[in-house]
């Protein structure tokens, strides 16, 4: 099975505020962003709603009596929320967007680990967003590729020599357009059949899981996808508590399973330009 990262379509988020990035330093990237929206749509992510204002109860007094009576107190729960569950592929979208960015701390890193459920194919450590400022450094077998400042290096192992530029094989240049995030909103778009399915446990953890069918261009973005691919894929989708995706199934029509599988949120990715020769 052959494959490479292909360009992919704008990115999920866009800041309606400032983003800090940058890699000169040689610290990882970092993004603030406000109230991101969903590009096409008036929905915007992570904005506090606005508050509730009720009315205090007033002291109403009794027939006959000249003393206020007092204010009745709410009553409490000590149970916990309950937990809702998605009803369509916009309310995954959302709860996912929230996730990996309102609730992400300005810390938008992760580790993923893509391949066939059984040995990774590629390991990459991510700082996402930004799209338009994101780097990663990935090993994809014995090959090494980074992505800094906008510019992608390759080497075909260690001890090889780096190469920039023009210098990059036509199947690696591909990788200047990786674009994590919209790997998880193409698909979501696109869904159909849509509904939710029991947990999936990974690394012994149990998390929320859903389901539901694209065609194979929704997913031609994703690594190890073969460019030739076609016909339905069925996709089952898992987040943590806060939204941020956990692993992503696809399942092929050539029987052919594509696993990518998401840890290491928040953790420091520093990724640096090679000497290229």
């Amino acid at each position: 099975m052959t494959w490479r990262w292909r360009a992919v379509a704008p990115a999920l988020l866009l800041a309606a505020g400032s983003v800090l990035a940058g890699c000169s330093d040689g610290q990882p990237t970092v993004a603030n962003a406000t109230s991101p929206v969903i590009p096409g749509s008036t929905v915007t992510i992570g904005s506090e709603p606005a508050a509730v204002r009720t009315a205090e109860a007033e002291p109403s007094e009794s027939p006959g009596s000249s003393e206020p009576s007092e204010p009745s107190t709410p009553e409490t729960s000590s149970s916990p929320p309950v937990a809702v569950t998605l009803t369509t592929a916009r309310q995954l979208l959302e709860r996912v967007a929230d996730g990996m960015v309102t609730s992400a701390g300005g810390a938008y890193t992760v580790h993923v680990s893509i391949g066939d459920g059984e040995v990774p194919a590629a390991e990459a450590d991510h700082v996402y967003f930004p799209a338009e400022a994101s780097d990663y450094q990935a090993a994809v077998g014995a090959t090494e590729i980074r992505r800094t400042g906008g510019t992608v290096y390759a080497r075909s192992g260690p001890g090889a020599p780096w190469v920039s530029g023009d210098g990059v094989p036509d199947d690696l240049a591909a990788y200047a357009a990786w674009d994590l995030l919209t790997d998880l909103r193409l698909p979501l778009e696109a869904a159909e059949g849509f509904g939710a399915v029991p947990a999936v446990t990974v690394d012994g953890t149990a998390y929320d899981t859903y389901t539901f069918t694209v065609e194979a261009s929704a997913v031609a973005s994703v690594p190890q996808v073969p460019d030739d691919a076609t016909g339905a894929v069925d996709v089952t989708f898992s987040i943590d508590a806060s939204g941020k995706p956990v692993r992503v199934d696809l399942a092929l029509a050539d029987g052919s399973l594509v696993r990518t599988d998401y840890t290491g949120y928040g953790a420091p990715v520093v990724v640096e330009a090679p000497a290229v020769g």
